[in-house]
């Protein structure tokens, strides 16, 4: 491993200056400087004694700060289980390479960290001086790698103290040895329900069992490595839990339980709320009653809890809110079709109802959303199956046919199919139409039985290669044209006509028709300004900001390509007026 000190010489003399400038004793741990780390111990007056600090170099100084441990005494906030102290907040995005040492950094911090931590400091010089973020210890934790439990916003009542869970995990394997769970319920003692998690995952088939503990504060956990901390907390779960204690002495060998501790604590700044931590426990060996009893043998770590109630998903995106009462109806799953289907998810849409015609194939892959793994499926249950596993709180259903085919007929119940009266009750259900088929015919009877049933209607398409598009929208209560208006204005030339690099069509073996060149790296641009107008839509459906944030045009003509070359994508943006060609809207 090469030092970062024999890249950068400099500043490793640098830092020596600084620290032999600011006057405190310091010194190398030598053993950790031959193994290519920089270590150094400095000894300082802070919180009314002397106290030693170790700053540990990362192998990427100067980019990153150090990491500064104090020991001997646990501060009340800005100091880790580990023993590190929080000298800058965000992980040190305050940090300037180059410029700050190690001493300028404590040389600054310290006094501000005792300032703030002080017992009846005044709230004012607190809220000037500390960064406003809070600090849980949820976040300072030795969790097991590629492991989580997700559990609802909603807390059991404050009044009842423990009880028993219910999760549902994922089936694991060699290549998924985490803990990947879902809490389903939560219960008092006596069984009775107090919390329910009604989300369904695909893949979260295994269910087992757990207890709960509501402690009365934050837990102490002290200095100490990984181990200590994980053990401290197990002993914890022992002595506080004779739930646990009854189950580990009749668990069998294989049998996993899962320990959930609730706690108030400073989830954000100055602010508590109680919080979840989860200790996962294994029986490898049971144990022994009788005359010679033995205790069991268990393994345990700790598992993140990972937040996922609505109020948690919606923080991110909390303009996004009115959609979880929206629903859409998408008609084309192709190449622009899944991109947008997967972000109208994303965005948390109550319900999405699908219709295509065709099924997957692996060569779909370099523009369509997903890969190979589903090849031979149709398009909308390809779709339909990564929304139910990857966003399960949007309802997804997925109907396979070919629009204007003949004499058809219903695979669910092998009756006669009407695609028409299919679609008219589809429409009839939602609060928007999306066509993504790019296909002329599709689109004209689309849009008319929008028109009919009063429904809101997007629009999308890529010309060959990819090399421009069109989004386009007609809101019966807003736009003056229709979908008619806009044919009519494009063959007039008073809405231009998107980039096109005359790419033939082609027809790959195995596929049932001719198919467009394209990559998904271009037609992508039309399915994401397509989603924001979608979006956009929905949320002006209802009053409020919805309507003063919405798009101001009806009809996007984007150009990603000129004269053969890529171009940053390049839209043109119109309103539709009533045509007077148009005898739709005579």
């Amino acid at each position: 491993m090469e030092p970062w000190w024999t890249r950068y010489p400099s500043t490793l003399e640098a830092e020596k200056a600084a620290l032999n400038a600011w006057g405190k004793p310091w010194s190398i741990q030598q053993d950790q400087f031959q193994l290519g780390r920089l270590v150094v111990t400095i000894i300082v007056e802070f919180c009314g004694g002397e106290r030693e600090l170790v700053a540990f170099y990362p192998d990427s100084y100067p980019y990153f700060m150090p990491h500064v441990r104090l020991s001997g005494m646990k501060l009340p906030r800005h100091h880790n289980p580990g023993g590190y102290l929080c000298l800058l907040a965000q992980d040190g995005d305050e940090w300037h390479p180059g410029q700050d040492t190690l001493a300028s950094l404590l040389e600054q911090q310290l006094p501000i960290l005792e300032g703030v931590t002080r017992p009846g400091v005044a709230p004012d010089y607190v809220a000037a001086n500390e960064e406003h973020v809070g600090e849980p210890l949820s976040n300072f934790l030795p969790y097991m790698e590629r492991s989580a439990i997700i559990v609802p916003d909603e807390l059991p009542p404050a009044g009842i103290l423990s009880g028993t869970l219910l999760l549902d995990s994922r089936v694991r394997g060699e290549k998924q040895p985490g803990i990947i769970t879902v809490l389903r319920q939560i219960s008092d003692n006596a069984g009775v329900p107090l919390v329910d998690y009604p989300v369904q995952m695909l893949a979260f088939k295994q269910r087992s069992g757990g207890v709960w503990i509501r402690l009365e504060g934050r837990p102490e956990l002290g200095e100490g490595t990984d181990d200590e901390i994980r053990k401290r907390l197990y002993n914890l779960a022992l002595e506080t839990s004779p739930a646990l204690q009854k189950r580990l002495h009749h668990a069998k060998a294989g049998e996993e339980i899962t320990v959930g501790f609730l706690y108030a604590d400073q989830v954000e700044w100055r602010q508590a709320a109680e919080d979840w931590l989860f200790l996962w426990l294994r029986v490898n060996k049971a144990g022994r009653h009788g005359r010679t009893p033995t205790a069991p043998t268990i393994e345990y770590g700790l598992v993140r809890a990972d937040w996922a109630g609505e109020d948690s998903l919606l923080k991110r995106a909390p303009a996004l809110a009115p959609l979880r009462s929206k629903s859409v109806l998408l008609v084309g799953t192709g190449a622009i079709g899944s991109p947008l289907a997967m972000q109208l998810a994303k965005s948390g849409i109550r319900e999405l109802r699908l219709v295509d015609t065709d099924h997957l194939q692996a060569g779909n892959s370099v523009r369509w959303a997903f890969g190979w793994e589903l090849a031979g499926f149709p398009k909308t249950e390809v779709i339909a199956h990564h929304v139910a596993s990857d966003y399960p709180r949007t309802k997804v259903t997925a109907s396979t046919f070919r629009i204007g085919g003949f004499q058809q007929i219903n695979p669910s119940n092998g009756l006669p199919f009407s695609d028409y009266d299919f679609l008219r009750e589809e429409m009839r259900q939602v609060d928007l139409v999306i066509d993504a088929t790019a296909n002329y015919r599709v689109n004209h009877l689309l849009a008319d039985m929008s028109r009919v049933e009063g429904k809101a209607y997007v629009w999308l398409s890529t010309t060959p290669g990819a090399a421009g598009g069109v989004v386009g929208r007609v809101n019966p209560t807003e736009t003056q044209g229709c979908w008619h208006c806009f044919q009519h204005a494009m063959s007039a030339g008073e809405i231009r006509y998107p980039a096109d690099n005359g790419a033939l069509d082609i027809q790959p073996r195995g596929c049932t028709h001719p198919t467009f060149v394209a990559a998904g790296i271009d037609s992508d641009e039309v399915s994401i300004l397509a989603s924001r107008l979608a979006v956009a839509t929905l949320l002006a459906q209802d009053d409020g900001e919805g309507q003063t944030s919405d798009f101001e045009w009806d009809v996007a003509v984007g150009d990603f390509f000129s004269a053969n070359r890529r171009i940053e994508s390049r839209w043109t943006t119109y309103s539709l007026s009533r045509h007077p060609d148009c005898s739709a809207c005579a």
